[in-house]
């Protein structure tokens, strides 16, 4: 009877949370042990729980796999499109420079051929100096050997004709008195073929050639002393002589070089009021 009213009383003790001590003061093992294991269950139990429902209470995330991979492609074009760029840039870089030393090279060839072309013209330019391109109707000058040729490439009358013109000059020199002309300008070669052409011994001819300029003072004096002064092709002289023969009186300047066309306007210079 006792022992059936220590179990009823042990189970209700244990309800309410009281363990039951042994004789020796200290808590049944097999008892507290058990309950310690219920109360752990029941609390993993409840943590379990709440885990649970709040999980199935959170939202669901969405589901962005397209949208990744749709990102993903148009990168890879990008990436794609741009090493089409750099390879066309490089080449584009390429051309430039094969362009620049192709450019170069003509440059290069331009001036040699250019160099070889001013060789030759200095050649030819030096033997005109020395020979005379002169028609059948032209004389030519002592110390210059004549080239024959066709009137209209006579570089003495240019196709006109050169006794008429000379014949003009000197006579107008004569009716008006202007017996000294000063002649500045040319080569050595055409003012000797001016004195050749325009002989005569009641007219002084007062040359000056390029090349062989006098001083100042000299060409002052020939100013001063001049009827007429005609500057022909004079652009080789110093700027210092020109200036001292356009001061004079009566001057004209002529740019053909045929002797002609230098008689036609001394003509007309010393024919002049």
């Amino acid at each position: 009877m006792t022992d059936a009213s220590d179990s009823d009383f042990d189970s209700m003790m244990r309800k309410v949370g009281v363990k039951r001590l042994k004789p020796d003061g200290s808590a049944d093992p097999s008892k507290s042990g058990e309950r310690t294991r219920t109360v752990r269950r029941r609390a993993g139990d409840t943590r379990a729980a709440k885990t649970a429902s709040a999980v199935s209470a959170a939202p669901a995330a969405a589901d962005r796999s397209a949208e990744v991979d749709a990102l993903k492609r148009q990168v890879a074009t990008l990436e794609s499109e741009l090493a089409a760029e750099r390879v066309a840039l490089e080449a584009a870089k390429v051309a430039v420079e094969t362009e620049k030393a192709g450019r170069a090279s003509d440059a290069d060839a331009a001036k040699r051929s250019l160099a070889a072309v001013e060789a030759r013209y200095a050649a030819y330019a030096d033997i005109a100096k020395q020979v005379v391109r002169s028609c059948m109707n032209c004389p030519s000058a002592p110390g210059f050997p004549a080239i024959r040729v066709d009137a209209s490439e006579c570089e003495v009358c240019g196709g006109e004709s050169l006794r008429t013109a000379a014949r003009k000059f000197i006579d107008a020199c004569l009716i008006n008195g202007r017996l000294k002309v000063c002649v500045a300008g040319h080569s050595p070669k055409f003012q000797a073929l001016l004195r050749t052409a325009a002989q005569d011994r009641r007219v002084t001819l007062m040359q000056t050639a390029v090349g062989s300029e006098k001083a100042k003072g000299q060409a002052q004096s020939d100013v001063d002393k001049a009827d007429a002064v005609i500057l022909w092709c004079a652009d080789g002289l110093r700027e210092d002589i020109l200036a001292i023969y356009r001061s004079a009186p009566r001057v004209a300047e002529i740019t053909d070089s045929t002797l002609t066309a230098v008689l036609k306007a001394a003509s007309e210079v010393v024919g002049s009021e």
